[in-house]
């Protein structure tokens, strides 16, 4: 058949492209049958490309048979493609469900993108149950991505929430993950409001990460507002800090 066809042909561009349209094809008309192809094929990726592709086609039509298959994919890059293409159906239509799954995940600790999927997703819609669901994830890397996830969906609805948020944080890895994503996120919209909010972190290593990853994205789209907002900065090393990414960005 079609399949057999292009898995014959050499890697490359044609052969990626190619199965990208079989894909899709297949899994609108027969997930089960895409999903069985997919899982027939040799492992590369091409493969976790289809997988991919199966689960986000599959989820848009059944979610709970696609789930169900996500989940009994065999571990790797395979699975994490598809429950990556997966994540944003699955976290509109039940974020509980997805967010006991990502749970699962961080005790074991795997596929923290996912995790990280699911807090940004489910923040920009319910941003408290998402820190609450957050809170109880073990610490470490999990918790890290889960905290900066929630930051950067939460700034996209209310970014000054989102930075007060940041502030409530206890230091270290997560706040400071959090912090960023919040600056990232709001200074590509209003970099001077970015600026305040950055500024009402207290003194030290956290303000001068958010400062100084603020300037090195204001300093590419508007330069010059950048200097005026960077000049009017009291001397220390928060001003140090919004010097050194506006520097880094420009050189």
């Amino acid at each position: 058949g079609a399949t057999e066809w292009v898995n014959s042909l050499p890697e490359g561009p044609a052969k990626r492209d190619a199965l990208r349209n079989i894909s899709w094809r297949l899994a609108e008309g027969d997930p089960a049958a895409a999903a069985e192809t997919a899982l027939n094929m040799p492992a590369g990726q091409s493969r976790n490309e289809f997988l991919g592709r199966v689960a986000s086609a599959w989820a848009q039509v059944d979610l709970d048979k696609a789930v169900a298959w996500v989940k009994d994919l065999p571990e790797g890059s395979g699975k994490q493609q598809a429950l990556q293409n997966m994540s944003w159906a699955w976290i509109q239509n039940d974020p509980q469900g997805a967010a006991e799954y990502a749970s699962t995940l961080a005790v074991r600790g795997d596929n923290h993108t996912f995790v990280q999927s699911v807090a940004n997703s489910w923040a920009a819609s319910d941003p408290k149950a998402a820190v609450e669901w957050a809170g109880k994830l073990p610490e470490g890397e999990a918790r890290n991505n889960a905290m900066s996830g929630i930051a950067s969906g939460w700034a996209q609805k209310s970014p000054q929430e989102a930075a007060d948020f940041v502030a409530t944080l206890p230091a270290g890895e997560a706040q400071n993950r959090a912090a960023l994503s919040v600056v990232s996120s709001w200074s590509h919209a209003e970099p001077d409001a970015a600026g305040a909010g950055a500024a009402k972190f207290p003194e030290g290593n956290l303000r001068e990460n958010a400062f100084r990853n603020l300037m090195s994205s204001w300093a590419e789209a508007d330069p010059t507002g950048a200097t005026q907002w960077m000049q009017a900065l009291p001397a220390g090393k928060s001003r140090d800090a919004a010097v050194n990414g506006f520097v880094s960005r420009l050189s």
